[in-house]
């Protein structure tokens, strides 16, 4: 496991990407062990890379009003997008 650690290293990933990844893969190692398909989990010494701080910028609430009033034909897959994260922003935030 340490050698697919390195090797997404290898691909450009960082710390973050690496964790969700691993995590997955871990996820369903997991079950697998539960079920009895797997003797014992290859991850139980793993020790993921620490986790980095990312940096999230909120949009202003002009660059909102601009996704808001933009012109997209009804229906359309961009339309539907637009909707979904704004709906996506009111929700969460």
């Amino acid at each position: 496991m340490e050698a697919f650690i390195g090797f997404l290293r290898t691909k450009g990933n960082r710390n973050n990407s690496i964790r969700r990844k691993v995590s997955t893969i871990r996820a369903i190692l997991r079950l697998m062990v539960n079920d009895d398909v797997l003797d014992k989990d290859p991850f139980d010494r793993v020790k993921l890379p620490a986790p980095e701080p990312s940096l999230k910028e909120a949009l202003t609430k002009t660059e909102l009003s601009a996704i808001e009033n933009l012109e997209l034909p009804n229906g359309s897959s961009l339309w539907h997008a637009r909707n979904i994260f704004l709906l996506s922003v009111y929700c969460a935030g």
